[in-house]
């Protein structure tokens, strides 16, 4: 059975389960960690630049960002449904592989294909532009494999054409997928011996189908191992050889010890330590345990038309759980036996991916010894998508709220400084909430500020850094520090003379650029907040006096971020003060007495995310306080005062 006459039921099964586990979050989704880089680069530089962008690693995959950057653009909404399609179509290629792989078991099939849409150790889905070559060569590598699958299935070699194409393309794009074509060969073997036409034993019909796959296999290795010279150590041979010489046993242990860590987070851990992470802090837990439940009730529930239908053996079964587990091995084997570790909740996450399908098929393979156990498997399948649902809607949650945050952090800077002077480095403390994903900080810092400072005149005006003791000490010093982009494609040199510092956005403070006169620091630096640092709490106090307030170009006209990444401008209370604050520093003091509201003086006690209408911080009330007695106001000056010094 091909996709062309596939029944459309089980299609729309695996849709809803995609839908179900992505979709309500896909609105509130925005870039991350790198996808901010290749969003202002290309912006910045056109979409051919990706091309040498990446020409130090994967060149091939220079041409795949410039093709989806022209294509889908730099709207966030648009990169998240295109990912989220592309994941379905490969969802929906493992299920056809499956019925033509395993044709007498076809709830198998639907099983394999839901567990991959839901598999909840694979949480970097929200970070679309950065890895969408990983998702893109994915279903790639799986419109290659069902050619070849269906070509063996119907005797039609003629299929392996465009097959071998499709599958140069994809392992040229990216060399950690080369696991795919070990099973690759193990479902083809698997397919040819459920023909009857076709005697397995004989040597020639194989030979037919494995070995086009085969040497473009060696033709990739060859010019990837003997002619491409990586750049990046991490994926040069050269000095993964270099590693391995230095101390063979140290390094193939350290590689052991990684792939066997990864295989039991693929398989263990990843259906319950995401969901137990995620759901712990996440915002809407009612609305996530719900459709968890409609989800593991459909799942539960759409086993029961298969009943008669399937004619399931032992043997096909047990074979799709071996080569289920023997490919997703391999797949973790590569990037661990390249010295890089698997794990579940940090930026390697991604190594996990390849993985996946070789899941998906173990799970169909299990399903299928089952058959004799039906409340059994129909109990775990359920039991399995609700955790899957359950985990990706979770994981979306804290991206949402991660999203809101950076949104926060481009329209307070926006109100407070409205335009910044070039050659400025902007220089924050990185907290709350970005360790919930896996952004680092000076991703948002560097390339952020550009994309809405500069979206119209596309320049390089700006350069950021995170907030450390080390950053500290370079800015008490005036040190000069050149940061180079992908292996010398593009470099620019980080001035910390001409720091500008601010605190970023959080649940109890609004954005603080810091004043080097006043020096008032937000309530973030006068609790004990586990997530920052009490020596960096006292070095930014003392370092505050460098901050290049300066910098900020105080009467210029107002820069307005383009709403179509960052959304509209929040109406709530940090709006109003940084425009409270920006009109201290012009010395506007009726521009400020005008911004304020006696119900200010009522503190916001929820300290609960985004909006808030009124101030959580009391020193946010600092602006109005100077204001009136600058004024001669100093009844309400007073009022305010003893608001402020009530909440110490």
């Amino acid at each position: 059975m091909t996709i062309q006459n596939a029944p459309i039921r089980e299609w729309a099964f695996l849709v809803f389960l995609g839908l179900l586990s992505r979709l309500i979050y896909v609105p509130a989704l925005g870039f991350y960690w790198g996808d901010s880089f290749f969003v202002w680069m290309a912006h910045l530089l056109g979409a051919d630049s990706m091309i040498p962008a990446l020409s130090d690693d994967r060149p091939a995959s220079g041409v795949l960002f410039m093709i989806t950057a022209l294509l889908i653009g730099d709207l966030p909404l648009a990169w998240h449904l295109a990912l989220l399609i592309l994941w379905l179509i490969a969802a929906l290629f493992i299920w056809s592989i499956l019925r033509m792989a395993a044709p007498h078991s076809r709830s198998a099939a639907l099983f394999g294909a839901a567990v991959f849409v839901v598999y909840p150790g694979y949480l970097l889905h929200p970070q679309t532009v950065n890895l969408q070559n990983y998702t893109i060569t994915l279903t790639l590598a799986l419109f290659s494999i069902w050619l070849s699958v269906r070509a063996a299935s119907e005797g039609s070699l003629w299929l392996h054409v465009p097959s071998v194409i499709t599958g140069f393309c994809y392992l040229m794009i990216l060399e950690l997928f080369v696991p795919l074509e070990l099973m690759r060969f193990g479902l083809l073997a698997f397919t040819l011996a459920n023909r009857d036409e076709f005697a397995f034993r004989r040597l020639r019909p194989i030979t037919a189908h494995l070995t086009p796959y085969a040497l473009t296999l060696l033709l990739v290795l060859a010019w990837r191992t003997l002619i491409f010279d990586s750049a990046r150590p991490e994926t040069d041979l050269t000095s993964l050889i270099a590693s391995y010489r230095a101390s063979f046993v140290g390094a193939l242990s350290s590689a052991l010890q990684f792939w066997l860590s990864g295989v039991l987070q693929a398989f263990v851990s990843a259906w319950y330590a995401p969901l137990i992470d995620r759901i712990a802090d996440a915002a809407h837990v009612g609305i996530i345990l719900s459709f968890s439940f409609i989800g593991g009730v459909a799942a539960a529930l759409i086993p029961r038309r298969f009943h008669n239908a399937d004619l399931p053996s032992t043997a096909s079964g047990l074979g799709l759980l071996v080569l289920g587990i023997l490919s997703a091995a391999a797949a973790i084997a590569l990037p661990t036996f390249m010295m890089q570790s698997v794990d579940l909740f940090s930026a390697n996450n991604r190594y996990l991916l390849g993985a996946v399908v070789g899941i998906g098929i173990a799970a169909a393979g299990l399903w299928t010894l089952l058959n004799r156990a039906p409340l059994i498997r129909r109990v775990m399948f359920a039991v399995l998508i609700a955790v899957g649902i359950g985990t990706q809607l979770a994981n979306a949650d804290r991206y949402a709220r991660n999203w809101e945050f950076q949104r926060q952090l481009v329209w307070q800077l926006a109100a407070r400084a409205p335009r910044i002077e070039p050659d400025t480095v902007l220089i924050a403390p990185w907290g709350y909430p970005t360790d919930n994903t896996y952004d680092r900080g000076i991703a948002e810092l560097f390339y952020t500020p550009n994309l809405f400072y500069h979206y119209d005149d596309r320049v390089f005006g700006l350069s950021g850094d995170v907030l450390t003791v080390e950053a500290l000490d370079w800015i008490a010093q005036g040190y000069e520090r050149v940061l180079v982009f992908r292996t010398n494609w593009y470099s620019f040199t980080l001035r910390y003379a001409n720091s500008l510092i601010f605190s970023m956005p959080n649940a109890i403070s609004c954005l603080r650029v810091i004043d080097p006169i006043r020096r008032e620091m937000p309530a973030i630096f006068n609790s004990a907040q586990p997530h920052l640092n009490p020596i960096l709490r006292e070095r930014a106090k003392q370092v505050a006096r460098f901050s290049r307030i300066d910098r900020i170009q105080i009467n210029a006209p107002p820069v307005q971020p383009p709403s179509h990444i960052f959304g509209a401008p929040p109406n709530d209370w940090c709006q109003i003060f940084q425009r409270a604050d920006l009109a201290r520093q012009r010395a506007d003091w009726e521009t400020v007495v005008s911004l304020y509201d006696p119900r200010f003086l009522l503190l916001d006690s929820s300290r609960q995310g985004f909006p808030n209408t009124s101030p959580r911080d009391p020193s946010e009330l600092l602006p109005f306080e100077e204001a009136f007695r600058m004024l001669g106001l100093e009844a309400d000056a007073d009022a305010i005062r003893a608001v402020i010094d009530t909440q110490r």
